[in-house]
């Protein structure tokens, strides 16, 4: 946040005019790959011919089916329209005066980490997006140098990166191969259940096949751990896919949005009903937790669960799992490791012949042919658990960093150290990249370098004819899905407390509010052709004018009468449309809003708990 509020102190000082598109936290400005192309227009390219290939058309690798470049695309060659600082501006709403400032801010005189998050990706037309990244970074040498890089940045790894120095132990159950040759990509999955078709690809990275539409007779939906059809696209149809399918079997905790549409429903334990269990918080810890209570009523594990499923259906449990979940946890925490300064790995525990005795699982382990015995380790067994988590000790110079690509003899001679591309180098134009996105779904051609793909739908259809230069169209508003406090996705959506202290409003900018009359604590009814939200309003001044904030993850409150979700559901308005490699649009979908005179919206902290009552 506060690097995010240091860069709009800079680019922040005009405000674009009303409805000119993009939201204006940082990230979501940057992902768009027209204003990295005005970006490049006036960048320097000195560093870039000895490192990669297809910059320009002089410079293509051996494999290239078109005589296209890079840099002959940004300077308007092919299609006539140079790709300017101008040109971006009328798309993505930064002042070209800013966006050339911003350029000349990130080249190859200043040291710059230009770090990406996964948000970017999830808009329609993103495809080019994370090579147009590594394009910039090339472009300012921003790779090999201390103090540059040009990668990831997300979650655990957030500026962290490198190989991992805590690894968490193996549970030592059986790996089981997914007989399944399809896949069905997410967008499609309720539209395959409504409509009995979907298009094979394959059946995942690294066994793409040609697309294929095919037919399919879905008739029963089971949710294993994930809220698919709280967090996934196009809310409304899911519903009527689970309505339309002969059963529906949901394990959960508590009533979640599919649990309230399934037939049965499981009741699942907690992790803290449960032995215990590890995570990595980042590259340099481990997280453990272990149980603190016996399981509630009738909760189940999911290992207990599937093991009665698999003996009901006639399956030999052992496939699956040969040890007890007690059993498991210890051989994770016997095997977790960590690597020392010298570049071993080490056991994290220290394990004593008492703790053995006491765990009781010695004779369980034996009997799957896995031997335990005592080891000396970081710290003691107990003090882990205690502590919860172990972190490896780190000190300046102790050589845990990490610089990819064999950087230093790469920098040096290139051609005699090659990268694991066709060519060798970084590909700026990459024929594999083409020739995968191309055969994924029809739409616009996706070329082997980073070019501007128009969405589907996003910022220029919002207009009539989807000209930016005309009038604005039946849905003249982008609407985007930040994180919000109150929960993770849709996680503790239903703590009343978070509930309390973080209302869960839709974020307007003042420009639009006042347009239309409409004042913080107002409800407004968003609306598009997928579905229809309620939800109080927050009118705030850090964001764009033509863009709207509906927070990612609240729990679907739907009124069966009008169709309208009271709960202020995102993903209610985010339809199953994709680009072409079934990139969902969930940062840049259309909708309209207007201020709504029925009846008031209860707030969220007062609504009553969804907990069923049995006789």
């Amino acid at each position: 946040m506060y690097y995010r509020q240091i860069i709009w102190k800079g680019i922040g000082s005009k405000i674009p005019k009303a409805g000119r598109g993009l939201p204006s936290s940082f990230w979501f400005i940057v992902s768009n790959s027209a204003l990295f192309c005005g970006l490049v227009h006036i960048s320097d390219w000195d560093f870039l011919y000895k490192y990669t290939v297809g910059f320009d058309a002089e410079h293509l690798p051996e494999d290239a089916a078109l005589s296209e470049g890079f840099a002959e695309y940004v300077k308007g060659e092919y299609d006539g329209t140079p790709k300017t600082p101008e040109w971006a501006s009328r798309i993505c709403g930064a002042p070209a005066e800013d966006i050339t400032w911003y350029a000349r801010l990130i080249g190859k005189e200043n040291a710059v980490m230009i770090m990406n998050t996964y948000a970017p990706a999830r808009n329609r037309g993103a495809e080019n997006y994370p090579q147009m990244a590594m394009t910039i970074g090339l472009m300012g040498g921003h790779m090999f140098k201390p103090g540059h890089a040009t990668g990831i940045s997300y979650h655990r790894n957030a500026g962290n990166t490198g190989p991992t120095l805590a690894i968490q132990g193996s549970t030592a159950q059986p790996y089981v191969v997914n007989m399944c040759p399809d896949t069905i990509t997410s967008i499609e999955l309720w539209p395959a259940v409504l409509n009995g078709t979907y298009h094979n690809v394959g059946a995942g990275w690294g066994n793409f096949t040609p697309i294929e539409e095919r037919a399919i007779d879905i008739h029963m939906i089971y949710h294993d751990n994930y809220a698919y059809l709280q967090t996934g696209v196009n809310i409304m149809d899911g519903i009527k896919a689970h309505r339309k399918v002969d059963f529906v079997c949901t394990k959960a905790m508590f009533l979640t949005t599919q649990a309230m549409y399934s037939d049965i429903v499981l009741p699942v334990t907690t992790m803290w009903e449960r032995p215990g269990g590890m995570d990595g918080s980042n590259r340099e810890a481990l997280i453990v937790w272990q149980q603190v209570t016996e399981p509630l009523y009738e909760a189940k594990s999911d290992q207990e669960i599937e093991i009665l499923l698999m003996k009901k259906l006639g399956i030999d449990p052992a496939k699956a799992y040969t040890l007890s979940e007690k059993a498991q946890f210890f051989n994770q925490l016997r095997t977790c490791t960590y690597l020392n300064p010298s570049y071993q790995m080490l056991p994290i525990c220290t394990i004593t012949q008492e703790d053995i005795d006491e765990w009781g699982v010695a004779e369980e382990l034996k009997a799957a042919n896995i031997e335990i015995a005592p080891q000396e380790g970081a710290v003691p067994l107990k003090e882990f658990l205690e502590r919860g988590c172990y972190t490896v000790p780190r000190q300046e110079g102790d050589g845990y960093y990490s610089l990819a690509y064999n950087w230093a003899k790469f920098m040096q001679d290139p051609d005699a150290n090659p990268l694991p591309s066709a060519s060798g180098k970084f590909e700026i134009y990459c024929q594999a990249k083409a020739d995968l996105m191309n055969h994924m779904f029809p739409g616009p051609e996706v070329k082997p370098y980073p070019n501007y793909l128009v969405p589907n739908e996003g910022y220029e259809t919002t207009f009539k004819e989807g000209n930016p230069d005309g009038k604005k169209g039946e849905y003249p508003y982008l609407v985007y899905n930040p994180h919000y406090l109150r929960r993770s996705h849709s996680t503790y959506d239903n703590v009343p407390w978070l509930r309390e202290a973080c209302p869960n409003p839709v974020f307007l900018s003042a420009a639009d509010a006042k347009e239309k009359n409409i004042e913080t604590g107002d409800t407004v009814l968003i609306y598009n052709k997928w579905g229809e939200i309620l939800r109080q309003v927050s009118v705030v001044e850090t964001i764009m004018p033509g863009v709207i904030a509906v927070p990612h993850g609240s729990w679907l409150d739907l009124d069966e009468e009008t169709g309208i979700d009271r709960g202020g559901s995102d993903n209610v308005l985010c339809g199953p449309i994709t680009s072409n490699v079934s990139v969902a649009g969930y940062n840049n979908h259309n909708c309209n809003f207007e201020k709504y005179d029925g009846e008031a919206l209860v707030p969220d902290c007062e609504k009553p708990q969804r907990i069923l009552a049995f006789d």
